[in-house]
């Protein structure tokens, strides 16, 4: 059992290269977790306005399976400038793990 904690050890180690958002469907009200590779995700916009990167990231509850879209835009070192929803809100980890901690 040791040697299986100790392949998957990075798990539990923060990762700067990814960005969690939390979100709420606007339908069935279901709070869920949306994991972003900051290095793979992300678009380059090629000097096109003020963002460096952008991301358009479509998701999908469990209960009632409603297209939820995000777009967010970020700078060269990848934090972010902007952020939209569609079909969803934003919620904070708090939010999140309290909405789990209920069911």
């Amino acid at each position: 059992m040791k040697f299986l904690k100790k392949i998957f050890s990075f798990l539990d180690k923060p990762q700067d290269d990814v960005l969690m958002l939390y979100v709420r469907c606007n339908h069935c009200k279901t709070v869920f977790g949306i994991r972003i590779d900051l290095r793979r995700d992300l678009n380059s916009t090629y000097g096109e306005g003020p963002a460096e990167f952008t991301l358009r990231k479509e998701a999908m509850d469990n209960k009632c399976y409603r297209l939820i879209i995000i777009t967010m835009e970020f700078d060269s070192a990848r934090k972010v400038l902007q952020q939209d929803i569609q079909g969803g809100t934003f919620v904070t980890v708090e939010e999140y793990q309290q909405y789990h901690a209920s069911r």
